[in-house]
Formats: structure tokens, sequence, C-alpha cells
């Protein structure tokens, strides 16, 4: 890592921290971003359900886990060119604007002192919308061509029984060696979907999904959060659970026993992937995170909406069907309209 310094005299002493914090805020998220800590966005509250969209860990703890040793568990990592970062728990540079139209855009970045590549992160929220959009930027302004990968790390709290998890994917790639695998049930017929059903840890990612959302949701408060990206631009989708057994990692990450699961967006399929920014040359692209309310679960999202949709076979050969629409912003004089092989079967003024 060198020039870098390697950080992994971890102790066990506790103290009061003061962090500068950088805050983004409409009528319905307030999201706070930590650039003395890699630019992390520590969490993004979100008003309408009164919960934190992501993992707010309640302590900054180290722990032995990135390429350069200290990490911590919370919020949106952005890793860039490796994996976890090398400024993960690093200041950045960091700015903040109010934009036009009344939207306020946060920014959070570094050059990497080995490749010399630069990252810059621009998280902005919209009046009216329950969107939080993440433009990223990487460029190569060296004579050389670097590898890279670039991930979006998001930690969720878990909740005691579990959360569930809607991946547009048939098929999972390993993480790390080994073979493809089905989902949401696996070979070994466990429901992946499902992380209460994680016995060990273990990570996996979407193979071949050309789908451009994925979710999880949180059953106890009929909350979650869907990512939407183009597929054709970032195409990973990757999913990290610690499992049952491993409940170590709760008291090594955190100070009140809180577990989480991570999911993650990529350009690459995988993790071992890399790909290379030629010299002088750029690139970025647009995340969205969509957070969800009092819904049965999440079905599918766009920058529109978030939809559950569930049916159930009835006594007699009927079908009953659970519907629950998410809008990201107010939609006046809106029709609801709900089709069966193209004959309406429901319809709605919202």
């Amino acid at each position: 890592v060198y020039p870098y310094t390697l950080r992994t005299n971890m102790t066990d002493e506790r103290y009061e921290a003061p962090w500068r914090v950088l805050h983004i805020e409409n009528q319905y998220l307030h999201c706070l971003v930590l650039p003395d800590l890699g630019g992390h966005l520590y969490t993004c509250r979100d008003k309408l359900s009164g919960t934190d969209v992501f993992y707010a860990n309640t302590a900054i703890k180290k722990a032995d886990v990135g390429p350069r040793g200290a990490w911590i568990a919370g919020g949106i990592e952005a890793s860039f060119p490796v994996a976890h970062s090398r400024v993960t728990v690093s200041p950045v540079h960091f700015a903040a604007t109010a934009n036009d139209a009344g939207s306020g855009t946060v920014y959070v970045g570094a050059v990497d002192r080995i490749s010399g590549m630069e990252w810059r992160v621009a998280y902005t929220l919209r009046p009216g919308s329950t969107v939080l959009q993440q433009k990223v930027w990487l460029y190569n302004p060296g004579f050389v061509r670097q590898p890279y990968q670039w991930w979006s790390n998001a930690a969720i709290r878990l909740p005691d029984n579990g959360l569930q998890l809607t991946y547009p994917m048939w098929v999972t790639a390993p993480h790390g060696a080994g073979v493809l695998d089905s989902w949401p049930v696996d070979a070994a017929g466990v429901d992946l979907s499902l992380t209460a059903n994680y016995p060990d840890a273990l990570g996996v990612f979407a193979y071949g999904s050309r789908e451009p959302f994925f979710a999880e949701y949180n059953p106890q408060s009929r909350t979650g959060v869907a990512h939407w990206a183009d597929p054709q631009e970032v195409a990973g989708k990757k999913v990290w659970v610690y499992g049952k057994a491993d409940t170590g990692y709760k008291n090594r990450l955190s100070d009140d026993h809180s577990g989480y699961a991570e999911i993650q967006s990529g350009l690459m399929t995988t993790q071992d992937m890399m790909q290379f920014l030629e010299p002088q040359q750029s690139r970025s692209f647009t995340e969205l995170w969509i957070p969800s309310r009092n819904t049965g679960g999440i079905s599918r999202a766009t920058p529109a909406a978030v939809l559950f949709l569930q049916r159930t076979l009835q006594a007699g050969g009927t079908v009953k069907a659970a519907i629950d629409v998410n809008v990201t912003s107010v939609q006046p004089h809106a029709s609801l309209t709900i089709t069966k092989g193209g004959q309406t079967v429901f319809q709605q003024d919202a």
C-alpha cells in the first residue's frame, strides 16, 4: 500500500471523538456524510417512516478488514480503485452546494496515491423527491493505463428476524473461488433471499442479471431500500451476510451488538474482476437509492416507484393479489390501473 501507511494497531480504548458532518436534507430525507471517514454516507433518515435507510452504527469502531487494515461498518462506502478502498477511514476532499431548482449536493472525493487516479461522488437530494442520487466520476490523469474497480457498499441493519433480499437473478457467482449456484434457493436447498437462513458468512454476486434494480426489505418495520442503475453501466450486484454462526463480528464492528448485511453495486460482475482506465480517460455514471415504506415487500423498483405484488392461489382456483405502491414524488390526479391479460380489473384515482 506504499506510500500509504498500514493502520493495524487497533486498541480497545473507547472515547468520544468529534467528526465533521455534511448534512443534506429535503422534506423526505436527511442524509449525513462523513468526510473524515472516507466520505462515508453515514445514513439517511426517512422522515416518512422515521427509520434509518442505512446502517447507522452507534460507534466508529475500526477493525482490521480493509487493504490498509482499519475499516468501519456502516452507511455507504465508496470503493475505488480496489474493494474497500485505501482511504475508507481517512479524510477526503469535500464540498457542498445549493443547485438551481432547489436541489442540494454534497461532494466527496480523493486522489489515489498509488495510481494517481481520481474519484468523486456527488450525493444529491431534490425537492419533492424521496430518491437519493449518487453520481460517480472516475479519472486517470496519468500517462499509463491503470487497473480499477468500483463498488458502492451499502450496509443495512439486520433486524432480529432478518431481511428479505430481492435480487433479479437466477444464478449466483461466488465471492472468491467456487462454482456457480442457483438463486433464490441454492443447490443445498437453502433460500438465500432470507438472511435468517445464512448459517455462515457468505457473499454472492448476480451472474447474468440484466435488470437495473435490486432491493432489501425489513418485514418488522415494513421498510426497505432499492438500488437502481443502468445495467449496461453498473452491472454488478452483490450481497454479503455474516451468518448465524459468526456472531463475533457484532462485537468487533459495533458497540451495541448490532448486526448488518451488505448490499453492493459495482461496475464489474464480481470483485475478482478489474477494468482499465486509459491515460486521460474518465468515466461517470449514476446510481439511485430509493427508500420504501409500509409495503408488504419489494418486487420491483424504478426511479418513479417501488412495487410489491404477490399473487396467492385461493380455494376454488381464484387468485388473490396483494399490491402496494410507493411513488417517489407527488403525482397529482394520478390514475392507478391494474390489468390482467390486457383486461382492466381495477382502477382508482389517487
